[in-house]
């Protein structure tokens, strides 16, 4: 496994190619971590020159790139994270035409892990685009609810979804879906665990190959299952 961490304007742009340009001859390198780094062409050409990465774990990293790589990056394990950072887009770090969701192939993808520190707007770093944050007057946590679904809609047969609850001292209340989306119109199949808040798996419809369920809360308080359990099931049950 290897860590590239940076952050915003203390090392150049040209520092932080040179490290990437140095990863494609470790033929070994199945796991890379990178944080606080602007995502360029030359980085996203660097990693899909390696061959043998298939977990890619990124926190804050905003993509500068203008365009996609082509082809697009073969990762079986993607992990989005953020971190107690600003809240709010820094001018280097406002989304641009390119997301993560833009760079990864959507039939690779087996395993998803997202863990946003609060649900607020400047958390979805690297993951937001221009063109996803199409209405600036939406509440930012339906927004984040709405990138959230996004994510969960890009993989072809994710097996396994993990999302984390935000920080007990941060989040005040249950977030809802996006007002114009349907409860259990985006569709799992093919998932076979999950850990996470209930919510968001009530949110979506899923198969039979769920086999393997651990519910929390957002703001990890007690958990009352009953009640969400019985929604939960209703939506699984209805497929």
């Amino acid at each position: 496994m290897t860590s590239i961490v940076s952050w915003p304007r203390r090392h150049t742009n040209e520092f932080i190619n040179s490290i990437f340009q140095r990863l494609p001859p470790f033929l070994n390198l199945h796991r890379l971590e990178i944080s606080y780094i602007p995502v360029s062409e030359l980085i996203l050409t660097q990693l899909r020159q390696m061959k043998t990465l298939r977990t890619l774990e990124v926190t804050d990293c905003t993509l500068v790139a203008r365009t996609a790589p082509r082809p697009v990056l073969d990762i079986a394990d993607m992990h989005f994270y953020s971190g107690p950072s600003s809240s709010t887009f820094r001018p280097w770090e406002e989304p641009g035409n390119v997301g993560w969701l833009g760079v990864l192939n959507p039939d690779t993808i087996r395993r998803i892990c997202i863990s946003f520190y609060e649900p607020k707007v400047g958390h979805l770093r690297g993951v937001a685009t221009k063109h996803s944050l199409y209405d600036p007057s939406a509440p930012e946590s339906e927004s984040v609810s709405r990138h959230i679904l996004l994510i969960l809609s890009h993989p072809s047969a994710l097996d396994e979804l993990k999302i984390y609850p935000f920080l007990p001292e941060i989040c005040q209340a249950d977030l809802e879906p996006p007002g114009d989306y349907t409860i259990g119109a985006l569709s799992l199949p093919s998932l076979k665990k999950y850990r996470g808040p209930h919510q968001y798996l009530s949110w979506v419809s899923t198969g039979p190959k769920l086999r393997d369920v651990n519910l929390i809360t957002l703001d990890q308080s007690r958990f009352d299952s009953s009640a969400a359990l019985h929604k939960t099931s209703a939506s699984i049950l209805s497929i």
